[in-house]
């Protein structure tokens, strides 16, 4: 007769179990992030498909179209099947964002080309410049202005699959806080919220869009996470990441003007710390509590503000070199010429023979972008 032994149960802790758990989730969260920025690229490529799908009979029928003059066009030169394909996404925004990639701020001496392009803040600019320069094109037939398009194209479709992973993080991170079994499937609905989202013709074509999403979500994802760790980690790797997180804010505020905005959150999240230490004090040594939250109080508001101070810098700074460069010699002729004779003129200068024409508003730091 054989006896065969009765199946040993191992019994696990608390803390094997949730950690059997947080990697079933985690796998779980692994799988739909590749899945949906498989979809974000997809997305942009069939979007960007159509655009040029819609080309096609000026290809074939070789029609001539005149966009109007009132249609902004970024050049592309000899009309050839590549101009073709490129040029639906050469017009408004993009013709100035590509002309300023292309020409930089000075063209030929153009002092309103120099005054319109300073309009746009210079990040998405120089990065098309810099992709146009490392990826190599020449080996194509693309000329110098084509492969410009091309590049911000590239640049767009990137930044947009970037932007969804990190919208995917972001609300991951916040989510398994508060409703953890709800968190990957969340994430999941708000990336692909994202993915559809009405205007995604303007996250595909050379407008600044998607880079903007992207280096915004990236700062968020990355102060989310500093926020999301337990009290006994927090202080070295939480700073680490804010800085990281401002970084990417500083990149977004000289892309676009509302970039700043980040800073109001860093000020609001200021405030939610030192309001988080206050109900947090020991009342059975309230002396040494309160010397100490008054402390973390101080260090939290000075650190925060130095950060929303760097966010702000950049649109700071280019309104800055706008009023120098735009501004200050027409309020001398104007005041030369005796046109300024009043408070409000002297804000708001008009000089003679520019009816309507209102220069860069004052007193700084009132954005012109």
């Amino acid at each position: 007769m054989i006896i065969r032994s009765a199946p040993q149960l191992k019994i696990i802790s608390l803390e094997d179990a949730r950690d059997v758990y947080i990697a079933l989730e985690f796998s779980e969260m692994n799988s739909d992030f590749k899945h949906i920025l498989l979809l974000a690229l997809l997305s942009r490529l069939a979007i960007a498909s159509f655009m040029i799908l819609c080309t096609l009979p000026r290809i074939f029928l070789n029609l001539q179209v005149d966009p109007g003059s009132d249609v902004l066009q970024f050049p592309l030169g000899e009309r050839t099947v590549y101009t073709t394909l490129l040029e639906p996404f050469t017009t408004w925004d993009s013709a100035r964002l590509l002309s300023i990639a292309f020409f930089g701020r000075d063209r030929d001496g153009d002092d309103v080309y120099r005054e319109q392009a300073h309009a746009f803040l210079p990040f998405y600019p120089l990065a098309i410049g810099a992709l146009k320069r490392v990826l190599p094109f020449p080996l194509t037939r693309l000329d110098e202005k084509e492969s410009a398009v091309l590049s911000g194209l590239i640049l767009s479709a990137l930044s947009f699959v970037i932007a969804t992973g990190a919208l995917y993080d972001l609300t991951y991170t916040i989510t398994r806080v508060h409703r953890s079994a709800d968190a990957a499937a969340m994430a999941k609905n708000v990336a692909l919220l994202f993915i559809l989202n009405p205007s995604n013709v303007f996250f595909t074509t050379v407008y600044t869009e998607s880079i903007f999403s992207c280096l915004t979500f990236c700062g968020y994802a990355l102060w989310a996470r500093g926020d999301s760790l337990s009290r006994n980690r927090k202080w070295l790797n939480q700073l680490q990441l804010q800085l990281m997180a401002v970084i990417f804010w500083i990149m977004a505020g000289y892309t676009r003007s509302n970039g700043t905005a980040a800073a109001v959150y860093i000020l609001l999240s200021c405030l939610g710390s030192i309001m988080g230490e206050i109900r947090n004090i020991d009342t059975a040594r309230k002396s040494y509590a309160l010397l100490r939250t008054v402390f973390y109080g101080a260090a939290t508001l000075l650190w925060h503000i130095s950060l929303a101070v760097f966010v702000s810098l950049p649109l700071a700074y280019h309104d800055h070199a706008g009023y120098i460069s735009h501004c200050s010699k027409q309020i001398q002729e104007c005041q030369e010429k005796g046109s300024v004779t009043n408070d409000f003129q002297k804000i708001n200068p008009v000089c003679p023979g520019d009816t309507g024409k209102w220069y860069w508003p004052l007193p700084q730091p009132i954005p012109f972008t």
